[in-house]
């Protein structure tokens, strides 16, 4: 009796080491998709499409606006962002408002102020009045003016470091807490 109590401790401990060592992979799995998301995705897509953005919500030349919008509206097409990519996951939220058709949309709309801005005389109220709306259009209370863009390119560029890299840490933790309890 003692002998078999033995060896189903052994097996019990064997058990509990596999979750152990399961929550250690789902550990090193969840390190990985933060260290890619915090050092690559979001460096590349902040050099290659926000950095525009942002110089552009700052300038007070309208050549340099445009110039900038333009050059944001490159990354994301230069980055894949196609007018069918949506910047939801689920299907029931990929509605208009969250696709790169509306965020193209938004730029070109933009850029039209611009070219608006650009026949208007510089020393006039309603100048002042159009750059200050045009940097609001940019940015304002809701965020950026690349906020679909940015969540289009975490899905569609960096979908497993964004979300099955998540999805599979949470199982296999969640395994290995039950492997762990198993062998108690």
């Amino acid at each position: 009796m003692k002998k078999n109590m033995k060896k189903n401790k052994n097996a019990n401990a064997g058990i509990a080491l596999i979750g152990l060592v399961l929550i250690i992979v789902g550990v090193v799995i969840g390190a990985y998709a933060l260290a890619i998301n915090i050092t690559e995705r979001d460096k590349e897509f902040n050099t290659d499409i926000h950095s525009h953005i942002v110089n552009a919500r700052y300038s007070q030349d309208p050549v340099v606006i445009k110039s900038e919008l333009i050059l944001a509206k490159q990354g994301m097409l230069d980055a894949g962002l196609t007018n069918d990519t949506s910047g939801r996951f689920w299907s029931w939220e990929q509605t208009p408002d969250n696709s790169m058709r509306q965020q193209y949309l938004q730029l070109d709309q933009a850029i039209g102020m611009c070219d608006m801005l650009l026949s208007m005389d510089k020393d006039t109220a309603s100048y002042g009045a159009a750059l200050t709306n045009l940097q609001n259009y940019i940015y304002d209370d809701n965020g950026w003016a690349d906020e679909v863009a940015k969540s289009a390119f975490n899905l569609s560029v960096y979908s497993f470091t964004t979300i099955w890299a998540w999805v599979l840490l949470f199982f296999v933790v969640v395994v290995g807490v039950v492997f762990v309890l198993a062998g108690e």
